[in-house]
């Protein structure tokens, strides 16, 4: 447990632990580990979640099928991270999308008793957790908004005129890479960085690396129109 009590240091769901805190909780509680190699399933859509999973090493890339049988790409997920945590507890514990490892991946299993004992024992842990699953949901939920949109610029208008009006100014720097960006729609980088020219050469907005400048709102607004 030695080689991954400095993994699970830098993981979100122990923020606060130290390291020795962490090594003496996990002597408390049953555990092991998992490999995969690339391109392996590591879980179906459909999975029943019954066990904590965190990636110690490499990868997982979560996909689903859509009703034309296009693969869609969630999201990529890299260790120290966990995978679907939101399920574990849930009435319907069953995995929507498939997970699949991109390169070898390690993962810690912990059931789901060992993850309640944990939550009971440390408060800090619980808070780290629900602050987790509640991060994952606004994820999700903007995932889903923008993969709503039929065009790229109207998920990218959307996106823009939403950070506008969160930092309550038309000027403002992306919070996210284009190769981000891109994932959140889920669109190629390039098509993404294609539309990103589109609208700066209409003037809609001054695009200056990850600088930002709404130069016509309203013209904006109008490309959000399902």
């Amino acid at each position: 447990m030695e080689d991954y009590i400095s993994i699970l240091y830098h993981c979100g769901l122990f923020n606060g632990i130290s390291r020795e805190d962490l090594y003496r909780l996990f002597l408390e509680i049953n555990y092991r580990t998992t490999r995969y190699s690339r391109n392996e399933i590591i879980a179906t859509e459909g999975y029943r979640i019954d066990q904590l999973m965190v990636v110690l090493k490499g990868n997982v890339i979560a996909r689903m099928n859509d009703a034309s049988g296009k693969v869609i790409r969630i999201e990529k997920i890299s260790a120290p991270r966990l995978l679907a945590p939101a399920f574990l507890f849930a009435s319907d514990n069953h995995l929507p999308v498939e997970l699949v490892a991109t390169d070898l991946v390690l993962l810690l299993i912990i059931p789901r008793e060992s993850l309640t004992y944990l939550l009971q024992q440390e408060v800090r842990i619980l808070k780290n957790y629900l602050r987790l699953i509640s991060d994952r949901a606004q994820f999700l939920s903007n995932k889903i908004k923008f993969l709503s949109f039929p065009t790229i610029k109207g998920k990218l208008a959307l996106y823009l005129l939403e950070l506008s009006l969160e930092q309550k100014s038309n000027n403002f720097i992306l919070p996210l890479s284009q190769s981000s960006l891109a994932k959140l729609f889920g669109v190629s980088r390039p098509a993404l960085s294609r539309t990103l020219r589109e609208l700066h050469h209409s003037k809609l907005i001054r695009l200056e690396k990850k600088e930002v400048v709404i130069l016509d709102k309203q013209t904006l607004r109008s490309l959000t129109i399902k």
